[in-house]
């Protein structure tokens, strides 16, 4: 509505986007086998999000369609179809079947090099404590049910650096064994649990699960767990056939370095290049920690190292990444200036950037006569570094500096 267009109406502004001819012919094959009655089901999680998905899933050369569907006749259970288009374009439904959930949390794709296909789907209820998943493989216009369990999360993921994508998944075991995150890679047209390892005791449950990179490069798996006292995370990486700690080196125990308040922003990201955990424990003991301060680390060569910090005092915060040869030797500290938040320094105290946070209105006419520079802002503060480091380490700063959000992972 605020594009520079002028030669459109009102209504047609505000009117629904129509649906396209292939949309509009999967809508008419579901209301033929189901008394028009049918109520589309959109997945709550993922980058598409769309009822009707269209793709050649038996790589034949055609786009099937995929939709997501709910008949209020038959109960209150999601459905999925798939539909094949006949020699006139027209869709038919080629099979369907009825979920164990009435709601759909996410859907995605499994491709091996031998172009076989299998549909993740993640089945969601709330009158269930856990979602499931079910993995269909699709051949001779059939869906064939290859595994399914119960699901806390659930990614796509080349475990084992081999060109094809495994899919990995968090599970509850029982309630005495607790919970496991589980690998499954498909191999001549069948489904095969590649490696099981056995979470934390103390997990009561999973916040987030995603597949990263740590500081040498190596591809990781990070999950966020709740704990009775707040979150912590546990990193694996997958060798010689089975998940192991991506962490085993002396120094920090990942699990009890990163234990936290339950919170949104709190969780495992991407930071630049690298996956990061979050942590309110410093690097040194001799920091007395502030509570808008937030360290972040990664893993190198099965090492524990600082990676990043973050000033976070309000829901929007911000976040310095460091020059990889700082890892191990960067610490942080306040000072006593109310307008400074934080000041990075080598082991020699030699200020190396030095942190400054503006409100909007504030006049930054000092502090830039004193060397500071913009570096990011957001609607309510502007921040400032002043570099006492190379360019290069400063420039690498300036292209890394984040603005970090709530709720973003």
């Amino acid at each position: 509505m605020t594009g520079c267009r002028n030669n459109e109406s009102i209504d047609s502004l505000l009117s629904a986007p129509s649906l396209t001819k292939e949309q509009s012919s999967v809508l008419q094959a579901l209301s033929k086998a189901h008394s028009g009655k049918t109520t589309f089901i959109y997945p709550t999680t993922g980058s598409n999000r769309s009822a009707i998905r269209q793709m050649d899933i038996d790589n034949d050369g055609n786009d099937e369609a995929i939709a997501f569907f709910r008949d209020p006749e038959s109960g209150i259970n999601a459905h999925v179809a798939v539909l094949e288009p006949d020699s006139s374009g027209n869709y038919y439904i080629s099979s369907e079947l009825e979920g164990p959930g009435d709601g759909i949390a996410s859907f995605s794709l499994l491709r091996d090099n031998r172009m076989k296909s299998v549909l993740l789907i993640e089945w969601s209820s709330p009158s269930l404590p856990f979602n499931s998943f079910a993995a269909y493989l699709y051949e001779d216009e059939a869906l064939e049910l290859g595994m399914e369990e119960n699901c806390t999360d659930l990614i796509l993921f080349d475990l084992d650096s081999d060109g094809e994508q495994e899919f990995c998944y968090t599970t509850r075991l029982n309630q005495d064994e607790g919970y496991a995150i589980k690998a499954v890679k498909l191999d001549d047209e069948s489904l095969r649990t590649v490696t099981i390892k056995r979470l934390s005791r103390s997990v009561s449950g999973i916040k987030n699960m995603i597949d990263g990179i740590l500081e040498d490069g190596t591809h990781a798996i990070f999950v966020d767990e709740i704990t009775t006292s707040g979150l912590q995370t546990e990193i694996f990486t997958y060798s010689e056939g089975a998940l192991k700690d991506a962490a085993f080196g002396e120094g920090f125990d990942i699990p009890s370095l990163t234990q936290r308040p339950d919170s949104d922003f709190l969780t495992s990201r991407r930071l630049g290049k690298r996956t990061c955990v979050p942590s309110s424990v410093p690097p040194s003991t001799d920091i007395d920690v502030q509570a808008p301060f937030t360290f972040w680390y990664t893993v190198n060569d099965g090492n524990v190292v600082l990676a990043e910090v973050s000033y976070a005092p309000t829901s929007l915060g911000i976040c310095m990444c460091l020059p990889q040869e700082w890892s191990r030797t960067c610490t942080l500290r306040e000072k006593t200036d109310g307008a400074y938040a934080m000041t990075v320094y080598d082991g020699a105290n030699k200020d190396l950037v030095t942190l400054l946070v503006l409100n909007v209105s504030d006049d930054a006419t000092q502090y830039t006569a004193e060397g500071f520079a913009l570096v990011g802002n957001n609607a309510s503060s502007r921040f400032y570094c002043r570099f006492n480091c190379s360019e290069e380490e400063s420039e690498y700063i300036r292209n890394n500096f984040i603005i970090l959000r709530l709720g973003e992972y």
